[in-house]
């Protein structure tokens, strides 16, 4: 499973922001919240602290200016 960041501007429909993360669900786990792996077969709008806590795992900086949202495919 991969998973990747969209961002989409504040009351618009399409991401112009998309990046693709290098962390497993197993390594999402705490920083979503998760108590199973599979729980990540949904689309997940980010909080402010999950994403400070993706860009110290993925050591980037993500754009604040943008609602993100984490989703995953196969």
């Amino acid at each position: 499973m991969k998973h990747m960041l969209m961002g989409v501007p504040h009351d618009e429909d399409f991401p112009t922001f998309e990046k693709e993360l290098p962390l497993t669900a197993t390594e999402l786990m705490p920083i979503m919240g998760w108590r199973h792996a599979d729980e990540c077969a949904f689309d997940y709008r980010l909080t402010e602290q999950q994403i400070c806590d993706l860009e110290k795992a993925c050591s980037t900086r993500l754009p604040r200016d943008l609602e993100l949202f984490l989703t995953s495919f196969a």
